[in-house]
């Protein structure tokens, strides 16, 4: 048969065996494009680690936002949501963004399943029957180096398995990518703080209601963000808040990275807080040298850092018998825009220079 095959072969003009081939090659081809999209996974498992020289903090923050995401799991990576008709839905836990340009997939599904604030996130985001699952863990280094923990699963049906092949072959270098943009924008948002040196203030005395936690470095912002304003409302109901003076933390540093935080609310008057998790107290301002910031609070400890700095270049010590004082003189209730917010750190120190 195979002879009979070759014989009629050598009876067929030039242009007749250049078609044959090229069926044949086609055919073998796709037979191999086959055999190997049968033996392609419909599900992947991408983990890993990557250090960012960034507070633990605004990384989390950075990791939960939509658009850093999309970074990461590359669905519509080079889409403009404005110029490519985008619809938002359902804007919170769940990101629903519907397609209207022709040639995308219709549409693209963000959930947040699971946060537990500063420790950990778990997302959801399908598109075109792909769905990616990722978990996020995040460690403290130090104040502004974070340990990134990632686990990335991604699965699909039989039918997108070579795009969902395609898609995670792209999520290395789109995490180094995210990696850089993230510190890139921190670099740029701290060039745009404004810090200035005000020196060593007046003594002063304040009486104050307070919540106090024993917390980590990375973990305080978790703390502050379950507590602050239930103080402040707890005096305000007592009718005893003193709107002379700017709501503030006290930090009490301890070994390591573990710290006490007090979030505190000015009081007029003294309230009894013997059926309530609050207390009141006395704080003595005396010897500490002020600071003052325009940004979010999640750059506090670049702020530290610079107050550190500035501190010993005038050869002034650190008392660290004593806490340090962050008040809010300007926020979210003043301006959208976090430029805009003042935040005053008062450090205290040995010296008696002001006096």
């Amino acid at each position: 048969m195979f002879t009979k095959w070759q014989r009629k072969y050598r009876e067929l003009s030039g242009f007749q065996k250049k078609v044959y081939g090229g069926i044949s090659v086609l055919i073998i081809l796709v037979l191999i494009f086959l055999l190997v999209y049968i033996f392609l996974p419909s599900q992947i498992y991408i983990e890993g680690q990557k250090t960012v020289y960034a507070p633990k903090d605004i990384i989390y923050v950075k990791v939960n936002e939509n658009h850093v995401i999309r970074e990461i799991l590359p669905f519509f990576n080079n889409i403009d949501p404005i110029k490519d008709s985008v619809i938002l839905t359902d804007y919170g836990k769940k990101l629903r963004l519907v397609f209207r340009k022709k040639g995308y997939p219709g549409e693209f599904l963000y959930q947040s399943i699971e946060m537990i604030p500063y420790k950990k996130i778990k997302q959801k985001l399908t598109c075109s029957h792909v769905t990616f699952l990722s978990d996020w863990k995040f460690n403290y280094i130090n104040d502004t180096t974070t340990r990134v923990n990632y686990y990335i699963h991604g699965k699909t049906d039989f039918f997108h398995k070579l795009q969902l092949y395609c898609l995670s072959k792209k999520i290395p270098a789109n995490l180094d990518s995210a990696k850089k943009n993230i510190e890139n924008q921190i670099k740029n948002t701290l060039r745009q703080i404004h810090f200035s040196d005000i020196g060593f203030l007046p003594q002063d005395s304040i009486l104050y209601l307070y919540h106090e936690h024993n917390t980590t470095k990375g973990d305080w912002m978790k703390k502050w963000d379950e507590n602050f304003s239930n103080v402040l409302l707890y005096a305000l109901k007592n009718k005893a808040i003193n709107l002379s003076k700017p709501l503030f933390n006290l930090f009490y540093f301890q070994s390591g990275d573990s710290l006490k935080l007090r979030s505190c609310t000015p009081l007029r008057v003294p309230i009894k807080t013997e059926q309530s998790p609050y207390h009141c107290d006395s704080l003595y301002i005396k010897n500490y040298y002020a600071f003052q910031f325009n940004g979010a609070y999640e750059y506090l400890p670049y702020m530290l850092l610079k107050a550190d700095s500035v501190l010993q270049s005038k050869h002034l010590e650190k008392d660290y018998s004593k806490p340090i004082i962050e008040q809010f003189i300007k926020g979210h209730t003043y301006s959208d825009d976090e430029m805009k917010w003042e935040t005053r750190l008062l450090i205290p120190v040995k010296s008696e220079k002001n006096e």
